[in-house]
């Protein structure tokens, strides 16, 4: 069968057809790609399994235990990621145990589905510096928190005051009282407390990436702003993270591990960057972005991220 390509573009026809057309292509092209993960592929460096399949990606494990992820062309860059030009993924594409291999610039993954990259932009996780005068960031700190307390999402680090569940209410309770002994710990410039606190929280409260992991993705973000207050505590609450494997389960660890080395994903760095310097206007759409991340998993990012930066300015006070 001749092989075919999807772009974005693709005819509303072909979009309603979608599942059927899929089975039968087989060819997608990559949009753009962690630059890691392109220098694997040129090096014929990537074998492994499909770890797992969702809507929106699917997440491979190599031969040596890293994950990597191919993305709908919905979501953004991330590390050790793809975006492929297509508007889903899922069951249609692969399945769970799939061999995966690199030849060439393609990624075969089990018999449904190759992907192109000899076209993909190159991508690199970048943080701005932190910004020498403080003004702008006490701001956006400021609205950040009005913000996340007018459309943030409930349920996770935040109780959801509609439900009458008091377990879930007790683990909100419980995972704010430990992201605050973090932040105290972080403030005070003890980095061997903050990383004992830190590990209270990995694998904690709900979602595929549970609350705990989110919060601290944000907040190793700012952690590995060059130029941060808290830089000086960075490395021993990073390696802590990194240690913690079996406090979690595997996607949600590769990202905090990812972010321990302050490689977000495109969106949190953008509301980490215009957190420093930018307007309300484009503050607000950065947190937007980040918002609409996973059910609350969004949420508690930026609550790690805003929480981060009050700490800095707090230790910059002492």
């Amino acid at each position: 069968m001749q092989a075919l390509s999807i772009t974005a573009t693709a005819a509303p026809a072909l979009r309603r057809a979608w599942p059927k057309a899929l089975r039968a292509i087989g060819m997608l092209h990559a949009r753009s790609a962690d630059a890691m993960l392109l220098d694997r592929l040129a090096a014929h460096d990537l074998q492994g399994r499909v770890h797992s399949v969702f809507e929106r990606v699917i997440n491979i494990e190599a031969d040596d235990g890293g994950l990597y992820t191919l993305s709908c062309s919905a979501l953004d860059d991330a590390p050790r990621s793809a975006v492929i030009d297509v508007p889903r993924l899922g069951a249609e594409c692969a399945a769970v145990g799939d061999a995966v291999e690199a030849r060439g610039h393609r990624l075969v993954v089990g018999p449904r589905m190759t992907v192109s990259f000899a076209s993909a932009i190159a991508w690199d996780a970048e943080l701005d510096d932190y910004p020498a005068m403080d003004a702008t960031l006490r701001a956006n700190g400021r609205r950040l928190r009005k913000l996340l307390a007018e459309a943030g999402a409930c349920g996770g680090m935040v109780a959801d005051p509609r439900r009458d569940d008091r377990f879930a209410t007790a683990v909100s309770a419980l995972l704010r009282q430990r992201a605050e002994a973090v932040c105290d710990a972080l403030v005070r410039g003890d980095a061997a407390e903050a990383a004992t606190h830190a590990c209270t929280l990995i694998g904690l409260g709900p979602g595929l990436t549970p609350s705990g992991d989110d919060f601290l993705v944000g907040l190793l973000a700012v952690l590995n702003v060059a130029g941060s207050p808290l830089q000086a505590c960075r490395a021993p609450l990073a390696a802590a993270v990194i240690d913690s494997r079996d406090a979690t389960n595997a996607i949600s660890h590769a990202a905090l591990a990812e972010a321990a080395h302050g490689r977000v994903r495109a969106s949190i760095a953008a509301l980490v960057g215009a957190a420093m310097r930018c307007t309300p206007p484009a503050l607000d759409a950065a947190a937007r972005r980040v918002l609409a991340i996973g059910a609350t998993s969004g949420t508690d990012i930026a609550l790690g991220i805003v929480s981060a930066f009050e700490a800095g300015l707090r230790a910059a006070c002492r």
